[in-house]
């Protein structure tokens, strides 16, 4: 959509077209509707783009195991709420307390073997070198205990976080390995991200505001992150906004994304003034006392209006809603000077405006 709310612009005069070509005293004058007739000029509108863009959580993580083992338990179903430490689930712990037991009956044994090297040194029955290496297999056993047990906490896996238990892919029985993910957390608040396309690389900042449209309502949000590179198989960007109402907004769910573009000078007309033939797009303009049709080249359609890439330059007086009887080089003569209305659209009404009667061509 684009507004435009500062338009200069000349509407609402009557036509009147007498008929073509025809002898005045064998046909009556044929009146036309009314008109309206716009003067362009060069129009400041400011523009926005609108995009796709998806609801995602804030946090999410999906929650694994960091050791191999056969699920024991999973203590939480899809949409249960889970505060920071709640247990999520636990791995069968024969084989962790098998490993504990082995680990200190190894250190048993190496305090035995560093104690009899001791007393063999000192009674000179042992090498320095010897009492060394007992020492060291000493410090080995005290590692591996320390490491047995460290794998006891892995048994139970608990939430990093609060939120809420979004899919689960284990259940008591299955096998699991390292990074074998059991459910997937996602935290209570939400953000909405956004694929952009390069164009607009460099001109989306930080803290800059956006518009979020759903089927429901508007809602203002605000750019929290913009990346740094395009992703190489899209060449778009990402961005994210944090909506400023962000009740009511599920995660998974779609919207639009309103960018508001650079404000900048430009050329539109009404869309009802343009005249189609073929592939070629026009407009008729009174010229002094002349009806001329003009080509021009047309660009994006928004709000009533359509923007002009490339035609006559400087202002043009238009004939809106133009009929199919008016012809290239048809004369026009003013006859009086009406108040101009104003549009219930895109384009506000700024000046008066002429009243042409249009002549036979000559």
């Amino acid at each position: 959509m684009i507004p435009m709310n500062r338009i200069t612009m000349v509407t609402g005069a009557a036509l009147t077209l007498a008929a073509c070509g025809a002898d005045p005293s064998e046909h009556e004058t044929q009146d036309l509707p009314p008109v309206a007739v716009t003067a362009t000029a060069a129009w400041h509108a400011s523009s926005e783009a609108s995009h796709p863009a998806r609801v995602v959580p804030l946090e999410e993580a999906e929650v694994a195991t960091r050791m191999a083992g056969t699920v024991d338990l999973v203590a939480v179903r899809v949409g249960d709420r889970v505060s920071p430490g709640d247990l999520i689930a636990s791995l069968d712990a024969a084989d962790v307390d098998a490993r504990i037991e082995a680990a200190h009956a190894q250190l048993e044994l190496a305090r035995r073997t560093y104690r009899r090297m001791e007393n063999l040194e000192r009674d000179g029955a042992a090498s320095t070198h010897e009492l060394d290496q007992a020492r060291a297999g000493l410090r080995s056993a005290e590692a591996m205990v320390k490491e047995a047990e460290a794998q006891a906490a892995y048994v139970e896996i608990r939430a990093p976080f609060a939120g809420t238990i979004t899919a689960r892919m284990a259940d008591a029985g299955d096998m699991a390995a390292p990074g074998f993910p059991l459910v997937q957390l996602s935290g209570s608040g939400v953000k909405v991200v956004a694929e952009l396309p390069s164009s607009l690389s460099g001109s989306i900042v930080v803290g800059q505001a956006v518009t979020l449209e759903t089927d429901r309502e508007s809602i203002a949000g605000t750019v929290s992150h913009v990346a740094a590179a395009l992703n190489r198989a899209s060449h778009r960007f990402q961005v994210e906004v944090v909506p400023s109402v962000p009740e009511g907004l599920l995660p998974g769910s779609f919207l639009r994304m309103t960018i508001p573009e650079a404000e900048g000078s430009t050329r539109w007309i009404p869309s009802d003034a343009v005249v189609r033939h073929g592939q070629l797009t026009g407009v008729f303009t009174v010229e002094g006392e002349t009806l001329r049709l003009r080509w021009l080249r047309l660009g994006r359609e928004s709000g009533g209006a359509q923007e002009v890439l490339a035609g006559p330059a400087g202002e043009m007086t238009v004939v809106r809603g133009p009929s199919r009887d008016l012809r290239d080089g048809q004369p026009v003569s003013a006859v009086t000077l009406v108040e101009a209305p104003t549009s219930a659209g895109a384009l506000t009404a700024t000046q008066a405006s002429n009243t042409f009667d249009l002549g036979e061509e000559g």
